[in-house]
């Protein structure tokens, strides 16, 4: 099934009427509802698309769009020397209908991802990408976080899941500056290799070495009382990490681990060595350097 390239073209640049010279009908002009459109499969910069029809069946489609070059395929039997009728129209509905040009045009992706992205605080963020993903359903197009544990930036989701209830008195008293310090702890499962970050705080000695006991933090507590994004980012990090049972890191992960490593908040850092004591303990902790070493994983720099 040979491809069709329209050369240096994209989708952001391309018109209804620059298809024109790439076919050799013009029935697709006159096409004003594309709902009968609907992609099979579809992701930034691919989709595969099909259109629903009671009296005959229609043709997959294929549209990529690889560096400068716009490329099609189509399952029906016309010669490809132009861009059949079914591609035609297909790119037109990519075209016109912006829950499909979305995953094609850049311009457009980054515009829907900044208005979402002010709603957990990250607009000023360079590449949004790292944060967002596109997800369509039900005929509609929407960004969606890449790591779940992200929280929107609002009163309501304070006040539901941040805030700490009024009855919960111990609660509200431990989350008041107490004067002990606190740490990064990084550890590993007590079974397994997983890799874990926690937040904890201990009581000093005159020299600043940690004192016992050593209590854990909620990182999600925190995170209501932090006004810098990248403090706000550095909690959300650390709480996903705080049960974490991968091995195996995706993307969102890994950025995330390297928020961790960026260490905002200039905590200390230590290693939990279970060899010591499987308690967390001033004993068992050992100060360690994070190192956000280029080209490696963030794992790999303890």
């Amino acid at each position: 099934m040979a491809a069709y390239i329209l050369e240096n073209t994209s989708i952001s640049a391309l018109s209804v009427y620059d298809l024109l010279k790439h076919t050799s009908g013009s029935a697709f002009l006159e096409i004003r509802e594309f709902h009968d459109i609907y992609p099979i499969a579809i992701e930034n910069n691919n989709g595969l698309f099909t259109k629903n029809l009671s009296l005959q069946d229609f043709p997959s489609v294929s549209v990529s769009q690889i560096g400068h070059s716009l490329a099609s395929t189509c399952t029906c039997s016309s010669s490809k020397e132009k861009l059949c009728e079914h591609q035609a129209e297909i790119i037109c509905g990519i075209l016109e209908e912006k829950n499909f040009r979305i995953f094609f045009d850049p311009f457009l992706r980054k515009k829907l991802f900044i208005a979402k992205a002010k709603i957990y605080g990250l607009e000023n963020e360079a590449d949004l990408d790292t944060y967002f993903e596109l997800e369509y359903a039900e005929g509609k197009t929407d960004a969606r976080p890449k790591i779940k544990e992200m929280l929107p930036i609002d009163e309501d989701t304070f006040k539901q899941y941040l805030l700490p209830q009024r009855s919960s008195v111990i609660n509200e008293l431990a989350l008041q500056e107490n004067g002990k310090k606190k740490i990064l702890v990084i550890g590993r499962h007590r079974y397994y290799s997983h890799l874990n970050f926690s937040l904890m705080e201990a009581e000093t000695t005159q020299a600043g070495k940690i004192k016992n006991p050593v209590n854990s933090v909620d990182a999600m507590q925190l995170i209501w009382k932090a006004e810098e994004p990248m403090h706000i980012k550095f909690y959300t990090a650390v709480n996903a990490f705080q049960n974490n049972y991968n091995e195996d890191y995706n993307s969102s992960e890994l950025e995330a681990l390297k928020l961790i490593v960026q260490n905002p908040m200039g905590f200390e850092t230590y290693y939990h060595d279970r060899d010591l004591s499987e308690t967390v303990s001033s004993k068992s902790l050992v100060p360690v350097n994070l190192e956000n070493f280029a080209g490696r994983n963030p794992a790999g720099c303890i």
